[in-house]
């Protein structure tokens, strides 16, 4: 037995939306790592040397990552979470947020230890990025975007559903 017509338009519409967000999600998320990437550049000189203290550059990144990824969360948080029973939603910013987080560890991983180490190659004193590094020395300042996304999911808890329906 089949379902009757305006059902189906609905789950086509559902699964249409749902692809939307998912799609916005991984955009989003690619975005928070690929905006303080490149952004990275500005404290470089044409020769690829650092202009500052590592400390301090280390600092900067941080607190850009997290501008970008707070102004990157908040539309996929709202699309996501809004249309949620108001309990779930600080579950489902943990969610968005681990995300998040595994998007840019992909990132990082993949394409900014191959980068750094090929441009850095043969320098004196260098010290090559290996993953133990990563994750010793950067990985932990990314968790942030969970603890960021998980505070959207609470603050977004206390929209009663009936004025979430009218914002998402």
């Amino acid at each position: 037995r089949s379902l009757p017509s305006s059902a189906c338009r609905q789950h086509k519409v559902g699964e249409a939306a749902a692809m939307h967000v998912l799609a916005l999600a991984l955009i989003n998320a690619t975005l928070s790592w690929a905006l303080p990437f490149f952004t990275s550049f500005l404290f470089f000189n044409a020769e690829g040397d650092l202009q500052t203290s590592e400390e301090f550059f280390g600092a900067m990144m941080g607190v850009i990552f997290s501008f970008y990824g707070a102004m990157l969360l908040q539309p996929v948080l709202r699309r996501t979470l809004l249309p949620m029973p108001a309990k779930q939603r600080a579950r489902g910013g943990i969610a968005v947020g681990v995300g998040f987080l595994l998007v840019n560890y992909l990132l990082d991983l993949n394409v900014f230890i191959p980068v750094v180490n090929s441009l850095n190659a043969g320098k004196a004193g260098y010290r090559p990025w290996t993953p133990e590094r990563y994750f010793i020395e950067i990985g932990p300042t990314v968790t942030i975007i969970i603890a960021m996304a998980w505070m959207g999911g609470r603050l977004l808890a206390s929209f009663p559903e009936e004025a979430s329906k009218k914002a998402s």
